[in-house]
């Protein structure tokens, strides 16, 4: 069996304090190291990420808690529209028919 795809309206997941860290800093890295591969951008990121301290973090982990929230409040309106309601009749057909593989 196949599982069903997500509904294109479906809300996207909120990204990580991370990963906005990350997309923030990708493109500025681009730009200082254009000979580097995006592995090796994502190395450089990811160690000046563990550098940092948690108040600067802060700043992330805080833009992060209000994409959440606003994700939390979207998903509360998506789940109430009779499109998710097919979408979970289909997503348990498919689990069920799993179990009996």
């Amino acid at each position: 069996p196949k599982k069903p795809k997500q509904p294109e309206s479906m809300p996207k997941r909120p990204q990580s304090s991370y990963f906005i860290f990350s997309n923030e800093r990708r493109g500025e890295m681009k730009n200082v190291y254009p000979d580097k591969r995006i592995t090796e951008l994502s190395k450089l990121i990811a160690e000046e990420w563990r550098s940092k301290t948690a108040e600067a973090k802060k700043v992330y982990e805080d833009q992060a808690a209000i994409n959440k929230a606003k994700y939390h409040k979207t998903m509360e309106e998506y789940k109430k529209t009779e499109e998710y309601k097919n979408y979970q009749i289909e997503l348990d057909d498919f689990k069920k028919a799993k179990k009996r593989y």
